[in-house]
């Protein structure tokens, strides 16, 4: 079965409990976009919420997705919301050694993250 589209997979997630606060169909489209563009191998999700664009990177990259939730709720809901290859993801719960890490990605939507947790470097 093929991947789903960005707007199928906003569909799915606005149809959820939790949902509220989900990403727009526009960001959906936007990230999928960058990750066919950049083919990151290792993505940090600040703000995992209840997975809408955890599941658009699953679906749109071969990323390795490290990601932040600290809404137990979120947590429970993104467990039975994002399907697809588990191995890939793996959460975060201490931030202290993330700035050893080279992520070709960060997707921040939370508090979760401080900027002192990370050294930025841009590529234009």
């Amino acid at each position: 079965m093929p991947p789903l589209t960005p707007a199928e997979i906003h569909a799915r997630f606005a149809a959820l409990t939790g949902s509220e606060q989900i990403a727009s169909p526009y960001a959906c489209e936007g990230l999928a976009w960058w990750c066919r563009f950049l083919g990151p191998n290792l993505v940090l999700e600040s703000g995992a919420g209840i997975g809408t664009l955890t599941q658009v990177m699953l679906d749109h990259s071969g990323a390795e997705i490290i990601y932040c939730e600290d809404d137990n709720d979120c947590l429970r809901s993104m467990e039975v919301n994002v399907s697809g290859d588990w191995n890939r993801l793996t959460r975060l719960t201490s931030p202290n050694d993330l700035h050893l890490l080279d992520f070709d990605l960060a997707v921040v939507d939370g508090e979760q993250l401080q900027p002192e947790h990370l050294r930025v470097v841009t590529f234009w």
